[in-house]
């Protein structure tokens, strides 16, 4: 189902240094006006209510209901009711409802309807009728789910355009955990300005919070693509298929990182590499998963496990690391980038978990060593990319990062320090650059995680 999502230290303010000189400068910009976490304690004005169109979200933060807009979906959005810092909790609510395990992951059909508790509840969600979507789309997914229409307008009696309206309700306004009210009303913009938090074990709600700086007034925005970096052709499809109406061809440019597209590479060759990262991602996936198991099971067992599991990753991480090094000579500047050193470096703390955590190690000190070298070095590429993608250094992302890259470093320090200085990554020319700048990361994640609690 192609759905969208889906301690303290006197050094918290210290920003995180990347490497290009642009970065730097949004690094500096961001250190100036970062605030602490006692220093965003904002006295809110009581929020306004919200329509009664569906039950009260667990939390209401500073947002306003805007319905007189046609700029954006539906005619209605959220806007900043104060000026909001990053971090800053604007809405918790539970799913109206939530998808049976057997459509996740695939096609939705006019079945999943049944799943909904209460179809009265999708009334007010747009489209509001059948002719808020184009007729052509409603013509072509009335003939191709006739026979589906006529079956479950039959057994649950209601009329089949009444369906097919619900059916473009569920995929216009579904996230990857449910069917949210209020939550549909935040609208998609390519850079947003907050970001929407999946349920997980134990918290049945999902969230959403600032990541930059947000002016009152100003309309607040998710993403609805997950993963987020993908490119043009794909966003465009997305929304033709799942939203009905095309993006705008301005926005092409923001398939690139930088503010220019460095590449002249085609659309083919972008949708072939992403296709290669979706085949590697899938894999990694499913290694992980098969070691977290092994970790619930017996010694001797999870042992044996780990040894055949790290020869698989062997291949897996010499595959992705050719990926890499072809999308940074292809694709210098495009947003799958991200997406690539992303899977690589997740790869690499995989195989040197199963390094240190299996009896029969498979993999010597030496490789040890060079696969840690391989993540310190394309952890410091991935951050340096993140902060200039995610324009400052306030997003969760960005957090995930710098203490991965902190971990890298640390690593380094205590098994090969020397190495640390070969690698090309900003503020590692010596031990005790390397271990300030190990710190500086530290207190920046500590910074961001605060902002999200």
């Amino acid at each position: 189902m192609d759905l969208f999502g889906d301690s303290d230290s006197e050094d918290e303010n210290v920003s995180v240094g990347p490497s290009q000189e642009t970065l730097k400068i949004i690094a500096e910009k961001q250190k100036s006006t970062e605030k602490t976490a006692e220093e965003q304690e904002v006295h809110f004005p009581t929020p306004i209510p919200l329509p009664a169109l569906w039950p009260e979200p667990l939390f209401q933060g500073p947002v306003v209901f805007n319905d007189d807009s046609e700029e954006f979906g539906g005619g209605r959005s959220f806007v900043a009711q104060v000026d909001l810092p990053p971090g800053t909790l604007l809405m918790k609510e539970l799913p109206l409802s939530t998808w049976p395990s057997e459509a996740i992951g695939k096609a939705l059909s006019v079945d999943v309807l049944k799943s909904v508790p209460n179809l009265g509840l999708l009334d007010n969600l747009f489209p509001y009728k059948l002719s808020d979507v184009p007729a052509s789309v409603v013509e072509e997914r009335r003939s191709s789910m006739d026979a589906e229409l006529k079956h479950l307008s039959s057994e649950i009696s209601v009329p089949a355009d009444d369906l097919l309206r619900y059916y473009f309700t569920l995929t216009c306004n579904g996230f990857d955990s449910g069917v949210y009210g209020h939550l549909s009303i935040f609208n998609h913009s390519e850079l947003p300005n907050c970001i929407k938090f999946s349920p997980t074990d134990g918290v049945p709600y999902s969230e959403v919070r600032t990541v930059k700086h947000v002016k009152k007034g100003d309309h607040l925005t998710i993403s609805y693509m997950n993963p987020r970096e993908q490119s043009f052709a794909r966003r465009r499809k997305y929304f033709l298929d799942q939203h009905n109406f095309d993006i705008a061809d301005e926005i092409r440019g923001l398939s690139t990182v930088q503010k220019f597209d460095s590449t002249t590479r085609s659309a083919e060759e972008v949708e072939n590499t992403e296709k290669t990262i979706d085949e590697f991602t899938k894999m990694y996936e499913e290694f992980k998963a098969v070691n977290d198991e092994a970790g619930k099971a017996s010694v001797e067992f999870a042992s044996e496990i780990k040894e055949k599991l790290s020869l698989k990753c062997r291949d897996l991480y010499a595959a992705s690391l050719q990926l890499v090094s072809t999308v940074l000579s292809m694709f210098p500047s495009h947003v799958i980038l991200l997406r690539c050193l992303r899977l690589h470096t997740n790869l690499c703390a995989l195989m040197l978990d199963l390094a240190s955590t299996s009896r029969n190690v498979l993999i010597d000190e030496m490789e040890g060593i060079n696969i840690l070298s391989d993540f310190v070095e394309n952890t410091g590429k991935l951050l340096d990319l993140q902060v200039e993608y995610h324009e400052g250094d306030t997003h969760p992302d960005v957090g995930a990062t710098v203490l991965d890259l902190a971990e890298g470093i640390n690593g380094m320090l205590g098994k090969a320090p020397g190495r640390l200085f070969d690698l090309k990554v900003y503020r590692l020319e010596s031990i005790v650059a390397s271990s300030k700048y190990e710190s500086e990361l530290r207190a920046t994640h500590r910074r961001i995680e605060k902002m999200f609690k």
